[in-house]
């Protein structure tokens, strides 16, 4: 994976080079070329990718000069659905500092106000590589968009561009494992596969509807602080999304307990090059994980020997929790933690709570046990069942051992999300 980093970068709107804080004078450090001149000579800092979400441009650069980008002007034409010009004139904005390296692309930020527009067609006006070595577009106020925008090549330019980065869902210390939305949340099931603690991270991702597609051409980000997720361990970090059926995303950077820093920068790249969901493919994925799923409800060091669902207050509709558990490892356990699911009579997930994790019928039991080894014993949790509650299912989730050392169920999660949704019969 390539070690850079990664920068996002926003953009004023300005109406003339001198309001940005450049000299209307020119120099001898100032290169210029003709906007009619060939390709090949004007695209040396070429727009690779453009996409709208509401006002916000996301945009590729690729730095084609020899030497480091650290700002650049451009001007912006826009076009509607079917392509037809808004406007007759191109619309001349200014960037903030970036530093794009020679070769490399940066996906950049900025603003457009024309309300109607879904396709822009973008022109680099300047190109600033130090305080004293400038480019500049000559001509470049004079020039008009041109009537329509080709909408086909574009698609072309955004395909081949998502080919180049589609490994980049992918790094050698932080996997998504799966990722899915409920209850207006999106949840991502991450798993530390580095030899190191990950103290924060950040995902940036697209979403889709019911039918897999885009819902916008932007992407959002969550940043997860105080993650503190140890070596091999997996996790479920969640980010509120209204309207939403699907979730992709990728991991665009990771911060170490060493303070080491690691970044991705092509991934706004990826995400704004993303075409639309398959939910065949999703459907496949997760019944893939059914094999894992169970290997959750064997627990290593403490098993569940029994359990049981009864009613013992008759002042209350809901029923009491029994469980019987034996410590099956070498050590004594002090602290065990479980995972119930609850399902009406028709085996169909219903909601246990409020506060509920990853989905609506989860409850959780956890508490003081103090197990020594083979020593086996039945505890109660009452009152904890809904009151619509006639089936259910329960797990060990993870167990603390008493010289402080702990195991945490490492197929939870995929055991929820194959669980959750309805009964399904051992």
């Amino acid at each position: 994976m390539k070690k850079l980093i990664a920068l996002l970068c926003a953009f004023a709107v300005c109406v003339s080079l001198a309001s940005c804080g450049k000299e209307s004078k020119k120099d001898e450090s100032v290169k210029e070329v003709n906007a009619e001149t060939t390709e090949k000579e004007s695209n040396v800092l070429t727009v690779k990718a453009a996409m709208l979400k509401g006002d916000h441009l996301y945009f590729v650069v690729e730095n084609n000069f020899d030497k480091p980008v650290k700002g650049f002007d451009y001007a912006y034409a826009s076009y509607d659905s079917d392509g037809e010009v808004i406007g007759d004139s191109y619309t001349h904005t200014c960037s903030d500092a970036v530093n794009i390296a020679p070769g490399k692309k940066q996906c950049v930020e900025g603003y457009v106000f024309d309300s109607d527009s879904v396709y822009v067609d973008i022109m680099i006006t300047s190109v600033t590589f130090g305080e004293d070595d400038t480019w500049e577009l000559k001509n470049r106020y004079e020039k008009t968009p041109k009537n329509t925008f080709d909408i086909d090549a574009y698609k072309k330019n955004v395909s081949a561009l998502a080919n180049e980065v589609t490994d980049l869902q992918d790094n050698p210390y932080l996997d998504i494992a799966t990722s899915f939305v409920y209850d207006d949340s999106a949840y991502f099931v991450v798993e530390n596969i580095s030899g190191k603690t990950i103290i924060d991270f950040e995902i940036i991702y697209r979403k889709y509807d019911a039918n897999g597609l885009s819902i916008d051409n932007g992407y959002s980000r969550q940043k997860i602080s105080s993650a503190n997720m140890l070596a091999g361990e997996k996790d479920a970090v969640s980010a509120w999304e209204s309207s939403t059926a699907y979730v992709k995303g990728v991991i665009s950077s990771i911060t170490f307990d060493s303070g080491e820093k690691w970044s991705n920068p092509d991934a706004e790249i990826w995400a704004i090059t993303r075409g639309n969901f398959s939910v065949e493919e999703y459907n496949a994925e997760i019944a893939a994980m059914a094999e894992e799923a169970k290997k959750a409800e064997t627990a290593p060091y403490l098993t569940i020997v029994s359990t049981e669902k009864y009613n013992d207050n008759s002042y209350s509709s809901s029923d009491d929790f029994d469980f019987e558990i034996k410590n099956i490892s070498g050590k004594t356990i002090s602290k065990a933690d479980f995972m119930v699911l609850e399902y009406d009579a028709n085996g169909y997930a219903i909601s246990t709570s409020s506060y509920n994790n990853y989905c609506k019928n989860s409850r959780t039991v956890s508490g003081t046990v103090n197990l020594s080894p083979d020593e086996q014993s039945g505890f109660t949790s009452d009152l904890f069942f809904s009151a619509e509650c006639e089936q259910y299912k329960c797990i060990v989730s993870a167990v603390t051992f008493d010289d402080g050392t702990e195991w945490k169920n490492p197929y939870l999660y995929e055991w929820i999300l194959i669980n959750s949704p309805k009964y399904i019969a051992s």
